[in-house]
């Protein structure tokens, strides 16, 4: 198993953090996060608006906030960089589900 597939979580891992953990699903594009929640079939709650920008600029407040969280984009690549990015420069865990929101709903869906 390489590193990067220690980062990545499918469907039934994300919702398992999230029920488990509590943790945050942190959706990087720009539909609204109620569609994301809906779309993964989690309470609207659970999820999370944060652009991509902020979350490589980040410091380390938000950086440990996103601790456990889930990153989700549309394709998956995006939120794998972030996720790599928060563990080598800041130590944290954060996961990227795979594939993204497409893999989940469609390619042309989000």
């Amino acid at each position: 198993m390489t590193e990067d597939a220690t980062l990545e979580v499918d469907l039934d891992g994300a919702r398992r953090l999230v029920a488990e953990k509590g943790s945050k699903l942190i959706w990087l594009g720009g539909r609204p996060r109620i569609d994301i929640a809906e779309a993964l079939g989690i309470e609207g709650c659970s999820v999370e608006m944060i652009g991509p920008d902020e979350v490589y600029h980040c410091d380390g407040e938000l950086a440990e906030r996103l601790s456990d969280s889930v990153l989700v984009c549309p394709h998956g690549n995006t939120s794998l960089f972030l996720a790599q990015h928060l563990r080598e420069n800041f130590g944290v865990e954060a996961y990227s589900l795979r594939g993204g929101i497409s893999a989940v709903v469609g390619e042309n869906s989000y």
